[in-house]
């Protein structure tokens, strides 16, 4: 099997029940702004203190409760060093997406992206308002999202509000 493509099952997966959905997410409360600033300082001193996977899981946590292509470009920057290439790859594209990323970021985003790919399947889930997904033990995300893997079989799990 290629590792352009994930498995058939996971695409079958991806197809079924779930519809395109054009809402918007809401703007962020004061509470969430604090909980993403508390969130993105506890990346920042974990990364300092080379605790990467705790780094990435901080700065996703910030990007969740607020919105940043910073704290998601951080993120992948983070798995990256724990060489976790496919997460390191959705949260690269996850920053692309967003608006906001400084021009040397973005270029050195899709650089790394582009590269990532080479290396990796994606499936892209859109659906519903409040629909989540999760590919394996990765962490889960709102639709839509593009999720990258390795070749071989994985678990994609469709959660609806």
């Amino acid at each position: 099997m290629s590792p352009r493509f994930l498995t058939l099952s996971t695409a079958l997966a991806c197809a079924i029940g779930l519809a395109v959905s054009t809402a918007r997410a809401q703007a962020p409360s004061v509470d969430d702004a604090d909980a993403a600033r508390s969130q993105y300082n506890a990346g920042t001193k974990a990364f300092a203190e080379q605790r990467y996977a705790e780094a990435a899981l901080a700065f996703e946590a910030a990007a969740d409760a607020k919105p940043s292509p910073v704290a998601l470009f951080t993120a992948a920057l983070s798995w990256d060093r724990t060489n976790a290439p496919d997460r390191a790859a959705d949260d690269y594209a996850r920053a692309l997406a967003l608006a906001g990323l400084p021009a040397d970021k973005s270029a050195q985003a899709k650089d790394r992206l582009a590269l990532l790919e080479a290396m990796l399947g994606a499936v892209t889930v859109s659906g519903a308002d409040g629909v989540r997904v999760q590919l394996d033990a990765n962490s889960e995300r709102p639709v839509p999202a593009t999720l990258h893997a390795s070749s071989g079989v994985h678990t994609l799990t469709v959660r609806a509000p």
